[in-house]
């Protein structure tokens, strides 16, 4: 049985995170995709996550709006828009 280890953030007070974001979205990215392997790697220190039929995308957020990036590139902000027109984002 794999072990869940915990790891804590500091606190992040909203002046630092205010100061940590810039003012536009970031452009798009690469994201990491995921390699397939006949088998798991040994030992209890690694991480994974299911898999899901749906979509993915990444979320480049800034003080003045957010993006949404499918992994490919395209700009999917219009299709996610509950998501990237939220207050709770920025």
């Amino acid at each position: 049985m794999a072990r869940s280890t915990t790891v804590r953030k500091p606190a992040v007070s909203a002046r630092n995170k205010q100061s940590r974001l810039s003012q536009s979205p970031q452009a798009f990215r690469p994201v990491q995709l995921a390699k397939l392997v006949d088998a798991v790697p040994a030992g209890t220190n690694w991480l994974h996550e299911m898999k899901y039929d749906g979509y993915r995308v990444l979320l480049a957020v800034g003080t003045e709006g957010a993006r949404a990036y499918t992994r490919s590139g395209l700009d999917w902000s219009d299709r996610f828009s509950r998501i990237v027109d939220d207050p709770c984002v920025r």
